[in-house]
């Protein structure tokens, strides 16, 4: 097991899991013959991890293994669920109580349960280690049992912007060329020291781009709050609360980016900020920006996912506005922050930190995660998922969503998740610190519709 999957397989607190939750409902039934059929074929024969175990460090400090599992039975993943009710609250009400409810360490880190009466089709939950894989490569795996498109690969190169001052370099070399070519006695014994003079200058401009880089990469940190809003703080429990949205359509999005200066994920991300002020609002409590933890893919998206799957993730700090301005200033205020972030060298920072905190004994491992994960609020994802409908088993493929773990004392997961033209957001809560989940997404739902209006 890598050093960074031992990571986050030691991170498991009982009040907060480290366990991705992953829903899909279709709008026609699937068995789970059907369901346990397509499982095997397309992710337990696939990756080796899921026939795999986990094997605690035999010293201090040493990674875990992987072994197979000599009892591996699939029946023992995938399993027949009830709901607590009839249609979508009840599916909201089984994930929320299966979010509290750890994997057994025993067998491989996963489970599926299958809902095979749901409004006329059926439901698929399914519940993954984050030591087996990063977000971005599980649901990678989790696409990868639908038939259909899948989403585009993500990997536009990041421009590289010159180092400051290499245009003025570029333009004294030619001008020191030019008036040297014109002095033929000075020429042989000024050029090699003008060559010389101009690498050294070259060096330092490198040097202080790194040096910006650097600082760019430290400032978010620095920045970060001493602790969170006192809304959002407080004593975790084992129950949790998982609600999602209504499908919202991408182009309506789009219609309020294009309106306000904003992409879709700067309008869907500054929603949040102003549902988060709206629910304290109605709380009477004072709304205040917020910092969340943002997953950020270290590897291109691959279609040939390595058998081996693996974590290759850092986190980055993100400051929302409070949610009270209005919100063309608040898109302008998100921008600001994610330009700051995409120019500098934080999400290497973090990899870095977490490589180090992935090799030290667990109690050392713990004080660093929390030294980030508790100065924010919790985790919020952004996950592009297919754009035209597919289908599990034959069945069409009506909605999806999933949810990142929190970590450390982090109370909430926040999901962006597209599809077939649409997104939907939901919340994963913890209960003790936010009894009401459904009252935030309300107040989600309420700041979509004021911006559509």
């Amino acid at each position: 097991m890598s050093v960074q999957d031992t990571l986050w397989l030691n991170m498991d607190r009982p009040d907060n899991l480290m366990t991705i939750d992953c829903v899909f409902w279709t709008s026609t039934p699937v068995t789970l013959a059907q369901a346990r059929e397509a499982l095997q074929a397309r992710m337990v024969d696939r990756f080796p991890t899921f026939r795999s175990r986990p094997v605690p460090a035999p010293v201090l400090g040493a990674r875990a293994a992987w072994e197979p599992d000599p009892d591996f039975d699939l029946g023992r993943h995938v399993l027949p669920a009830t709901l607590p009710e009839p249609g979508m609250v009840g599916l909201e009400r089984f994930l929320s109580e299966q979010r509290g409810v750890p994997l057994p360490g025993d067998r491989p880190l996963w489970r599926a349960h299958v809902v095979p009466e749901l409004d006329g089709g059926s439901a698929v939950v399914i519940r993954l280690h984050h030591a087996i894989a990063d977000g971005i490569r599980l649901t990678q795996v989790a696409l990868g049992l639908f038939d259909g498109e899948h989403p585009a690969a993500g990997t536009t190169p990041r421009t590289v912007s010159p180092a400051p001052g290499a245009s003025l370099l570029s333009g004294l070399r030619s001008l020191t060329g030019a008036v040297l070519d014109r002095v033929p006695v000075a020429g042989p014994l000024a050029r090699p020291l003008a060559d010389a003079a101009g690498g050294l200058a070259e060096q330092a401009l490198v040097q202080a781009d790194r040096a910006r880089h650097t600082l760019a990469a430290v400032i978010p940190l620095l920045s970060l709050p001493a602790e969170v809003p006192a809304a959002w703080r407080g004593p975790l429990g084992e129950r949790k609360s998982v609600v999602w949205g209504d499908p919202v359509p991408l182009e309506r999005v789009k219609e309020v980016g294009r309106r306000t200066g904003g992409t879709v994920n700067d309008v869907l991300t500054t929603w949040l900020a102003g549902a988060l002020a709206r629910y304290l609002t109605a709380r009477g409590e004072e709304p205040v920006p917020t910092t969340w933890l943002m997953p950020v893919n270290l590897k291109p998206f691959d279609h040939n996912l390595p058998e081996t799957l693996g974590n290759h993730f850092a986190v980055v700090p993100l400051e929302l506005p409070s949610g009270q301005e209005p919100l063309t200033e608040r898109i302008a205020l998100l921008q600001r922050r994610t330009g700051t972030l995409r120019d500098s060298h934080t999400a290497a920072l973090m990899y870095a930190v977490q490589q180090v905190g992935s090799q030290t004994p667990r109690p050392v491992a713990r004080f660093l995660t929390d030294l980030v994960a508790n100065q924010s609020v919790g985790v919020l994802t952004n996950v592009p998922g297919p754009r035209e409908q597919v289908t599990f088993a034959g069945a069409p493929v009506a909605g999806m969503v999933a949810w990142a773990p929190s970590t450390s004392h982090q109370p909430i997961s926040v999901s962006i998740f597209s599809y077939a033209g649409s997104v939907v957001v939901g919340f994963a809560c913890d209960e003790r610190v936010i009894p009401d989940a459904p009252a935030l997404l309300q107040a989600f739902q309420d700041e979509v519709a004021d911006s559509l209006r």
